[in-house]
């Protein structure tokens, strides 16, 4: 009775070390130990299996108390390889004859040790690894109770060590998540275009320095706030109404308010973000400053216009010119005639003066309309 209470005991302690917060090599070791108290056995291991299955970790061994996690080809363990494809315990009472260790014979001469219980740690359905029982005699000394004892703290490491797996592949995806979502911000940070997510409520999310640079509102001055709080959209929240619907905006144009009054015309991309229940979280929007564009894109504009205007203008005068010419030369002729009274020849010279006028005017809308090489002058600086 005394034997059965300490046993189920350690079982209770054994159960608490499982669930502490203690390392995996750290909570293997004291299970081993503890073990060791009660089974006589001259070494007691626990192996944990990798994801590839050809290869496991020893997590400790009883015989060195300071045992570091140690990686082995399981190749070289063909009982621990038995015991994990059965699911069950095997016990090799004379490791010099058994037959399951004949691929490896060689190498197991000498060692210390004559017999062998290898018991696999089964999760549910997955092996996650096995407990190794060796002695140094040809007939292992374990009653009944201790092996119930052993399966016993055999299925609480297991549970200890698919926990771990589960946490140490929960850790991995969770930096690998890390690491997309700061490679994503490093390439939102430096697009030049104006980026920032707004959740449901409206609050920024996101806000990378593009955004910083055309609206000129620095992320730690907008992160949490509402949008309409530092920026007055002008056409940009009748399109967040409309992504709200359903819809997705491209190349939408705005004029959002810069944080100095300016206002800042923008090529606007709508998004609805949404999760894996299709509910909406937030929006994504894209803005490209298109301001100079804008601009370059009406001197242009105008220019075409300027370049037609040019071209009636060299139609007309071309047209004017040639009447013009007649009325100046009849004018002139008229004006030498010796009998017309002083009132008429002044009249003849001011046609002829106005028609000279208009000859220059003519010939200035000439040189507006026809494209020149530029010529190289000397002027006084």
């Amino acid at each position: 009775a005394q034997t059965e209470s300490r046993e189920l005991r350690w079982v209770v302690e054994i159960l608490d070390d499982v669930t502490s917060a203690l390392s995996l090599p750290k909570v293997m070791g004291k299970v081993v130990a503890r073990l060791s108290a009660i089974v006589p056995v001259e070494r007691i291991s626990v192996l944990q299996l990798e994801n590839d299955r050809g290869s496991a970790k020893v997590l400790a061994s009883s015989d060195v108390p300071d045992f570091e996690p140690l990686q082995i080809d399981l190749g070289m363990y063909p009982e621990v390889r038995e015991a994990l494809r059965r699911r069950e315990m095997i016990l090799i009472e004379d490791a010099s004859s058994h037959e399951l260790l004949e691929p490896v014979r060689e190498r197991i001469q000498g060692l210390p040790f004559n017999s062998l219980l290898v018991i696999p740690l089964v999760f549910g359905d997955e092996a996650v690894g096995s407990l190794i029982l060796r002695a140094a005699s040809h007939h292992m000394k374990i009653d009944a109770d201790q092996t119930r004892f052993c399966q016993a703290v055999a299925n609480a490491s297991a549970n200890a060590l698919k926990n771990a797996l589960l946490y140490r592949e929960a850790a991995r995806e969770a930096a690998r998540s890390r690491d997309m979502a700061a490679e994503l911000q490093n390439i939102l940070d430096h697009s030049p275009d104006r980026v920032n997510t707004p959740d449901s409520a409206g609050r920024v999310h996101r806000w990378n320095y593009g955004a910083e640079r055309v609206l000129g509102w620095a992320r730690g001055e907008v992160q949490g706030r509402e949008v309409g709080e530092f920026v007055t959209p002008l056409g940009a929240s009748e399109a967040c109404e409309q992504v709200r619907e359903g819809e997705s905006l491209v190349d939408h144009e705005a004029v959002l308010e810069r944080a100095d009054g300016r206002e800042v015309e923008i090529d606007l991309t709508v998004v609805p973000l949404r999760s894996e229940t299709e509910q909406e979280t937030g929006l994504l929007l894209v803005g490209r400053d298109v301001t100079e564009l804008n601009a370059n894109r009406r001197a242009l504009q105008r220019a075409d216009r300027l370049s037609g205007l040019g071209e009636i203008v060299s139609g007309v005068a071309h047209e004017l010119k040639n009447p013009l010419s007649g009325v100046l030369g009849h004018a002139q002729l008229l004006s030498l005639r010796e009998e017309l009274g002083a009132d008429s020849r002044r009249d003849a010279q001011r046609i002829v003066e106005n028609a000279k006028r208009c000859r220059r005017i003519v010939r200035n809308l000439l040189d507006f309309s026809r494209r020149r090489a530029p010529e190289e002058t000397l002027v006084s600086v």
